[in-house]
């Protein structure tokens, strides 16, 4: 057992703390039912085994069949798969997000998918505003199927603000896919809520993150990223046992089931996402003075002062180039 746990231990060091959960786990239940789906006999081209039945007995007789050649060649498939699956997975997150413009494909997809999610927004927004309630009715049942009438309202509205909540505040910033939404609300309002550019100001506030901080932000990434990865999976087996549809018997079943279980992770992606933004609010609420003092910056005295000085940094930042002469003096902390 012991150098099965220094091989371990090296991998984990190698791959990363994270790998086993985003990138090895993914790799090896691709790897496990691609194997069961070619060992089932199921497909219209395989020849169904003597004495076995197709499915389930198939897929035990051929797992109790196999050699530790085989049981290696799989650990190296499923290792080479997790190794080979890093480069790709901000790809992946990436196409379910909805960055589909450097892809010629799904470019033409683009423009119609903003739509449908900006008309998503557009039926949700009527219910934000609902008149207050009165009862002026004269008998009991009435007030009921009045009351009943409004509870019924008030859910719908309540759907409404939970549904524009997953949008950017701007719909200039709109993306083909929920998932892309969610992240971009996020992306476009943690930091400007203090006049800080998010994404151009997060490189900054990283480093000085508490530790609790930390490991939820980077926990909650890995969900999205793991998620993320089996929604692709689960496509591709959905792909993979198309084949089976010929059959037509409950195995037929198989790819939408596997379409099924996509549609879940997809779920639990956005799910996700929504309490990574949660986090990435807490961040800039806790830490945002902690990266002014580590600039040297002299914290601001009231929130209107932080607003406008937080807005003349960004520009700043995303500049990239040095400070024009003709902004407003800054008063550097270099506690003295």
């Amino acid at each position: 057992m012991g150098a099965a746990d220094d091989f371990a231990k090296e991998t984990v060091n190698r791959l990363g703390p994270s790998a086993y959960l985003v990138n090895f786990v993914p790799s090896a239940v691709f790897v496990t039912l691609t194997w069961a789906l070619f060992t089932s006999h199921l497909l219209p081209w395989a020849a169904p085994l003597d004495k076995v039945a197709p499915g389930i007995p198939s897929v035990v007789q051929s797992a109790k069949d196999v050699t530790v050649a085989t049981l290696v060649l799989l650990v190296i498939v499923v290792f080479l798969g997790a190794v080979l699956l890093r480069p790709f997975q901000i790809s992946a997150v990436q196409l379910l997000e909805g960055y589909w413009h450097d892809r010629f494909g799904l470019r033409l997809l683009e423009p119609l998918a903003v739509e449908l999610q900006i008309r998503r927004l557009d039926a949700a927004e009527p219910w934000l505003d609902l008149p207050e309630f009165e009862a002026k009715v004269p008998s009991f049942r009435e007030v009921a199927a009045a009351a009943r009438a409004r509870y019924r309202l008030d859910l719908r509205a309540a759907r409404a603000v939970r549904m524009c909540e997953k949008y950017p505040l701007d719909r200039g910033w709109f993306l083909p896919t929920g998932l892309g939404n969610i992240l971009r609300r996020g992306e476009t309002t943690a930091g400007e809520r203090y006049g800080l550019n998010t994404m151009v100001v997060y490189s900054r506030l990283y480093p000085h993150l508490g530790p609790s901080v930390n490991s939820s932000v980077a926990n909650r990434l890995d969900l999205i990223d793991t998620t993320c990865t089996f929604t692709i999976l689960f496509a591709v087996q959905s792909v993979l046992a198309l084949p089976l549809v010929w059959r037509v018997d409950w195995w037929s079943l198989v790819p939408v089931g596997y379409l099924l279980f996509a549609g879940v992770a997809y779920r639990g992606a956005r799910s996700v996402a929504e309490r990574f933004n949660e986090t990435l609010y807490v961040a800039f609420d806790l830490h945002r003075f902690d990266m002014l003092k580590a600039l040297h910056r002299r914290l601001p005295g009231t929130p209107e002062t932080e607003l406008v000085e937080n807005e003349e940094l960004s520009r700043f930042l995303a500049q990239n180039q040095a400070w024009p002469t003709t902004r407003r003096r800054w008063h550097y902390d270099h506690g003295d």
